[in-house]
This record gives C-alpha cells, sequence and structure tokens, in this order.
C-alpha cells in the first residue's frame, strides 16, 4: 500500500504542513489585533472611567438599579455614559439634564479634556485603530485565504480520489476503506474555511465602522469640550473664540446621537451560555462596536440588522448566529487533526489484515 499512495502522502503532506502553518500565522495575527485594538482604546478608556467615577458621585444608584445580573462592569458603564451623552445632545445644554449636570461639565472642563492634549491624544488613537485594520489585512487576510484555497483543492483531490477508487477493481468499500482522506471530512474542512473567511470579512467590516465612529465621537468631544469652557465667558474671550473655530459640523452630531441611541450591532453570549462579557472594554461598548467579541474564543454573535445576505447568514452551521474568529480557527484545527489522523489509521489497517504467502511451505 506504501509504494501505491506515495503520491497521494507527498500531497498529503504539503497541505498539512501549509494549512497548520497559515493557520497558526492567522491566530498570532488575531491575537496581535486584539491587543492592537485594546491599546489603542486605553486613553479614551480612562477618561470615561473617570466619567464613570463622576457620575458615581452623582447618581450612586442609577448603575444598580438599572443593570442587574448578567451584564459586565463595562456595558453596565458604557450604557449610562451613553445615556448622559445622548441627553447632552437633546438638550444642548447639560444643565438641563438633571443631576448628572455636574459630572460633564467636571468632565469636559478637565485638565486631560484641554484642546490641545485631547487634539494630540485623538490623532494617536485614530492611527492606533488604523494600526488594527492594516493588521488584520496584512497579517491574518492572506493566511485566511490561504487556508481556503488549500482545504478546496485538498476536497477536490479527495472527491477525485474517492471517484477513481470507486471505479477501480475490486469492491468499492475495500477501495474506499483505503483513501487516505474521507471527502466529508474534506468538505467540513472547507465549509469551516469558508465560514473563517467571511468571518473575518464581517469583522473588517466592523473595525472600519468603528473607526469612523471614534473618529466622530472624539470630534464631539473635542467640540463639546471647547464649546462647555466658553459658558459664561465674555463674548470676544478666547474660549468663546476657540468655541466658534472648533464647532463641529451637523452631520457629526446627527451620527453620534445616532450609535448612541441605538443597541450595540450585535448581542454576544460565551459557549456555556452566559452573557457576562467582561473581555470587552469600556470605548467599544460606549460606541456599540464590541470588536473583542471577534477575538475571543467561545463567543458567537447574533447581528442585529436583518438584511445580512444569504451568504452571511448561512454562518454557523445555516443559523444566524456568528462564532468568533478564535472559535473558528479552534474548530478548524480540531478538524484538521481528525482529517490528518487518517492516513496513519489506513496503514495500520492495512497491516492488520496483511496476508503473507510463503513461495516454499515450511514443516
Amino acid at each position: 500500500l506504501l509504494p501505491r499512495k506515495r503520491f497521494d502522502l507527498q500531497i498529503l503532506s504539503a497541505s498539512y504542513r501549509s494549512i497548520f502553518s497559515h493557520l497558526w500565522d492567522a491566530r498570532k495575527g488575531i491575537c496581535a489585533a486584539m491587543n492592537s485594538w485594546k491599546a489603542a482604546l486605553r486613553p479614551l478608556d480612562t477618561k470615561f472611567q473617570g466619567l464613570l467615577t463622576l457620575l458615581s458621585k452623582y447618581q450612586p444608584l442609577e448603575s444598580s438599579t438599572k443593570f442587574g445580573a448578567g451584564h459586565s462592569s463595562s456595558s453596565a458603564g458604557a450604557e449610562s455614559v451613553r445615556l448622559e451623552f445622548l441627553r447632552f445632545i437633546l438638550s444642548g445644554r447639560s444643565t438641563v439634564v438633571g443631576d448628572a449636570s455636574g459630572a460633564l461639565d467636571q468632565f469636559f472642563t478637565r485638565a486631560q479634556m484641554h484642546d490641545q492634549l485631547l487634539q494630540r491624544e485623538a490623532r494617536g488613537v485614530e492611527a492606533a485603530v488604523a494600526s488594527v485594520e492594516g493588521m488584520l489585512r496584512s497579517r491574518v487576510l492572506a493566511s485566511v485565504r490561504a487556508v481556503v484555497y488549500r482545504s478546496e483543492e485538498l476536497y477536490g483531490w479527495a472527491r477525485s480520489s474517492s471517484k477513481a477508487s470507486s471505479k477501480g477493481g475490486g469492491t468499492s468499500g475495500e477501495d474506499s476503506s483505503l483513501n487516505l482522506v474521507d471527502p466529508e471530512m474534506a468538505l467540513c474542512l472547507y465549509a469551516s474555511s469558508r465560514a473563517l473567511f467571511l468571518t473575518f470579512d464581517r469583522c473588517l467590516g466592523y473595525v472600519i465602522e468603528a473607526r469612523g465612529r471614534v473618529r466622530d465621537l472624539l470630534a464631539w468631544m473635542r467640540g463639546t469640550a471647547a464649546r462647555v469652557r466658553a459658558w459664561g465667558t465674555a463674548a470676544d474671550s478666547v474660549q468663546r473664540k476657540n468655541a466658534r473655530n472648533r464647532r463641529i459640523s451637523d452631520g457629526v452630531v446627527r451620527r453620534v446621537a445616532a450609535f448612541m441611541s441605538r443597541p450595540m450591532v450585535f448581542s454576544s453570549w460565551k459557549g456555556n451560555g452566559s452573557h457576562d462579557m467582561d473581555h470587552r472594554v469600556l470605548t467599544e461598548c460606549i460606541i456599540g462596536m464590541p470588536l473583542t467579541d471577534f477575538f475571543v474564543a467561545g463567543c458567537s454573535q447574533q447581528p442585529r440588522v436583518t438584511d445580512c445576505g444569504k451568504e452571511n447568514a448561512a454562518l454557523d452551521g445555516g443559523t444566524k448566529y456568528i462564532r468568533s474568529l478564535e472559535s473558528t480557527v479552534q474548530s478548524i484545527f480540531r478538524i484538521c487533526t481528525i482529517l490528518f489522523d487518517r492516513p496513519r489509521s489506513v496503514f495500520a489497517q492495512s497491516l492488520n489484515t496483511l496476508d503473507i504467502c510463503f513461495e516454499v511451505e515450511h514443516s
């Protein structure tokens, strides 16, 4: 059997090395993208944590009464910040929104919200968020495409080998049992790799949308901070002049108000059925784009958009739920382990059924 299958073993060994190496590269790129995403939002997380501290002093009972068990601290705190920001935008002045007016005024007049410091920080955050997209494209996209190509090639070769063995001599049961690759497992590998590519494409789209939301949020915060500092000053003061120069467009205000008033783009839960998302960071929950769900194993997402397209809606066994990138990579690793373990069992079976015939009868 070994001389007859030597060329098949060469194809399998090349596919094994290529698929596993690209999967490891994709996993490393996903981990690096998650760390880069969290590092990019860390300056904003620090600011919003300070705002949460101020809100807890002015409204100590709201977080405990509004948010019960089952929500992470980041999600609960983000909902408070989103609500207060939305009230601020709709009211036009923080003094009419109740007890939180002092917290918001104190937040926007902090030394950390100085215009030059905020401008420098905004540039750094926007550049860091843009680097996440570049990292996904440069370190993950090529590996995911290579896995899809290799798995499709392996599935085609498995089907052709299966048909050739069924048309060959001997019983088809014996010939099919000697196939080094199971066509059904090869198809499962191809379907999983395709699901990985579609999940990655969806994640990349969310990253692009998150970039726009972060840019609009930073522009609104900068303009609002300049406007709050100008309240109560003379008409010809420097603060009034800076507020006029930093005035933001109506489109930015509308976009910020839109994603502040809407729920998150998808709801998530872990594999054990828990909705406790402690891995999320505060800023991504405020903008409504919890991208870390794509990078953590065991998370599934349910898009809130109804029209997702037939191809994207067919992910994860034909349901409307989408597994994370890390979970899909782990699933492909398990399928590859089963798929490439078949040649060992085939050769072990051939050795167990080997008949040895001697030319000279031994007495």
